[in-house]
């Protein structure tokens, strides 16, 4: 079930913190995902269990294995369009609550598809995939021609069954590799790796991005070719934002993504530049191009992070509202749960008064039990 991130983190006793308000939490506190334009999530505080309607398990915000929003009004989750389609491969051990690449259905059901790995499309044409995961040969995409693929492959499963899939013998061993820039993961559950190692979710969300960045940011007449298409750029001033185009339902956050720091538009530029200075650009995907305006990157494909925001933000805020003085989090990492400095006075002090209150308890006296409690399947 969707819940499964809640409860694979955080278990409830008397408090029902599903239902817990993230606007209610502490206004001081700013979260990493301020730098990113994500609509509201507000609507998925309201969220209570359902049946769904295909398969009829009781869930919240969305069915798993149906991938579809269970319980949610009409219209209240964003539905994003992407230039480019994309296939998840999924580990068959892969527990589906674990999961963020399932968000991206959920949010681009249009453009993504979910296959377990031993039922993999057979992939007639693998020279025509990219797949994204970092290995030696892996390109930058200002490194690999646009017309050259036509579909991005992701892999979804835990660090050692992805090594073990890109290594097997199946298609993925056959196409060609794709990296991207160095990020530094928000994923609230505890991994061996480095802060470099993405959740599979970001891995998408930062591709689109640079995609668009190398890509569909209006770049000078490319050399002839007669492997791709040329097609003219709209001569009209680029729009201020698209997220209307891709999110006509959910409301807009107000928040400002910050501009990249990656040099990979340059590169195109240089990549695929001749001496004309008309603006053009060389892609294999007609109909993205067709309906959207070229231009800097302006938040498009920032609501890829929606589902991944509210989990995040629901567990720091948790953590922050405890009462019995505890800071612990099996994300084991200093500075996890982000307090502001009030807090962290009035941490020492509930840290203090449950030392005197153990100390009480054992000569008699009782303390309240916490009514909420840390799962050992966290983080």
């Amino acid at each position: 079930m969707a819940e499964d991130h809640l409860n694979n983190t955080i278990d409830s006793g008397n408090k029902d913190i599903s239902t817990m308000s993230n606007s209610d939490s502490n206004k001081k506190h700013t979260s990493p995902f301020a730098q990113f334009n994500i609509s509201s999530t507000d609507v998925l505080d309201t969220i209570e269990k359902a049946h769904c309607p295909d398969c009829n398990r009781n869930v919240r915000y969305f069915c798993n294995r149906c991938l579809k929003t269970v319980g949610c009004p009409e219209g209240a989750v964003p539905q994003l369009k992407l230039p480019i389609k994309l296939d998840v491969i999924k580990h068959e051990q892969e527990r589906d609550g674990k999961s963020t690449a399932l968000h991206a259905k959920i949010l681009a059901p249009d453009h993504v598809e979910v296959y377990a790995w031993k039922d993999m499309p057979k992939y007639e044409n693998v020279d025509r995939l990219l797949l994204l995961f970092p290995s030696p040969g892996a390109k930058q995409l200002s490194e690999i021609d646009p017309a050259s693929f036509d579909k991005l492959v992701v892999i979804d499963g835990t660090w050692e069954q992805a090594n073990k899939m890109s290594r097997s013998d199946s298609p993925l061993l056959r196409m060609k590799r794709v990296t991207i820039a160095p990020h530094e993961t928000l994923f609230w559950r505890h991994q061996k790796k480095a802060s470099d190692h993405l959740a599979t979710i970001e891995a998408i969300y930062y591709f689109l991005r640079e995609y668009h960045e190398t890509y569909l940011t209006a770049v000078p007449q490319p050399r002839p070719s007669t492997a791709t298409e040329v097609l003219a750029a709209s001569q009209e001033e680029p729009s201020s934002t698209i997220s209307d185009t891709n999110n006509t339902t959910a409301p807009e956050s107000t928040s400002s993504a910050t501009p990249s720091s990656s040099s990979s538009t340059l590169q195109s530029t240089e990549s695929f530049t001749s001496n004309d200075n008309q603006s053009k650009v060389i892609t294999p995907h007609k109909e993205w191009i067709d309906s959207h305006r070229l231009g800097p990157y302006t938040n498009q494909f920032d609501d890829m992070l929606w589902f991944y925001k509210y989990f995040y933000e629901l567990i720091q805020k948790t953590y922050r509202e405890r009462t019995d003085g505890k800071e612990f989090t099996l994300k084991h990492t200093k500075g996890y749960i982000q307090y502001d400095p009030e807090d962290e006075r009035q941490l020492k002090k509930d840290t203090g008064d449950a030392t005197s209150n153990s100390t009480s308890k054992s000569t008699g006296t009782t303390t309240a039990p916490s009514t909420t409690t840390i799962t050992n399947s966290t983080c």
